[in-house]
């Protein structure tokens, strides 16, 4: 659901699944669930979750808040990459993200808490829009979380499948899901949020 009309949005569902296993029925049974599941998951579950980053641009004052996700991802993201290379010590997830550690989540919790400070003081100040700041912090924290939690599902996917990148778009970075790969976890938690605890009244 992209805030479109909810029976157009259920036709798509279920146009992709008859699509999704027609081709089961022409294999003959062959395509295994394993390969369907791969399917289910990039068709329908990732744009689904993505999909929240609409539905944040279509609220109220929704040119304001469409920007939290990506503050709270990528400073996540910068902040766990600079504080574990100077002192990262303890790994997170040797197995799956062997460069990921403790020290360095925690730095991108900082860093996010501080982020989206930042940004609402931005938001204070320039647009005069009412922030509250101790909700800001508890988006900072939660989505950094969330954000490391999505990073490492889509990492354990890479270990599973064998692959090093999602894509080749983006020379040395891989592909546009390996740079958003914790969105897809932060965008829908944000809306969440933005329903329960308002940052921006």
């Amino acid at each position: 659901y992209t805030g479109m009309n909810d029976v157009w949005a259920l036709g798509g569902i279920l146009l992709f699944f008859v699509a999704l296993f027609s081709e089961v029925l022409v294999s003959h049974g062959k395509l295994r669930l394993d390969r369907i599941s791969v399917c289910v998951m990039a068709g329908l579950l990732i744009p689904y979750l993505l999909s929240a980053l609409v539905r944040i641009i279509c609220k109220d004052a929704g040119r304001q808040l469409i920007l939290i996700p990506f503050v709270v991802a990528f400073m996540s993201d910068s902040g766990a990459y600079f504080v574990g290379r100077a002192f990262g010590r303890h790994k997170l997830a040797p197995v799956i993200s062997p460069n990921k550690t403790m020290e360095g989540m925690a730095g991108g919790v900082i860093a996010a808490i501080l982020g989206m400070l930042v940004y609402c003081l931005i938001l204070d100040t320039a647009f005069d829009a009412v922030v509250n700041y101790p909700f800001a912090i508890t988006y900072g924290i939660l989505g950094s979380l969330a954000g490391v939690f999505g990073d490492l599902c889509f990492s354990a996917v890479k270990r599973q499948t064998g692959i090093k990148d999602y894509g080749n778009l983006i020379p040395g970075h891989g592909g546009i899901l390996d740079r958003f790969d914790s969105l897809v976890v932060v965008a829908p938690l944000v809306e969440i949020l933005l329903a329960l605890l308002p940052v921006v009244e």
